[in-house]
């Protein structure tokens, strides 16, 4: 997706820091549905994101050449293709663990010593917590 926004003149990279969270994709699904107005783009960035309006719609001003379009859209599709196989791994390698690995019964003392260590799970983390 960013070789294509790149050709196309779109630096959604210079004013979000992930183009795959929820301002990237919303842009990026409003420029594939006819939506290239840098002023209507901007609205569906999120009111948290430091850059400012001015920065973000000079960002969003761009070449809308239909082959890139076309680059973008496939590009856009295998995102979701490889979103959905991740899950269905993490959904079978789950099954396997339920079925392997015993469960452990922790005691009430140990579970909240388990909840205060806990850091918060990023975007990228696996869904599938796994107690070996």
């Amino acid at each position: 997706m960013q070789k294509a926004l790149r050709l196309m003149n779109i630096r959604l990279d210079v004013v979000l820091n992930d183009i795959t969270g929820q301002s990237g994709m919303a842009v990026i699904e409003a420029i594939l549905a006819g939506h290239r107005e840098p002023e209507h783009l901007v609205s569906l960035v999120s009111h948290r994101v430091k850059k400012s309006r001015q920065e973000i719609a000079d960002a969003l001003q761009g070449w809308w050449r239909d082959e890139l379009l076309f680059e973008l859209q496939a590009s856009l599709d295998f995102y979701h293709l490889y979103e959905r196989k991740i899950k269905e791994c993490d959904q079978v390698i789950e099954t396997f663990l339920d079925k392997y690995v015993p469960a452990v019964e922790v005691s009430m003392g140990e579970k909240k010593q388990l909840k205060t260590n806990r850091k918060r799970a990023g975007k990228h983390a696996p869904g599938l917590i796994c107690p070996i």
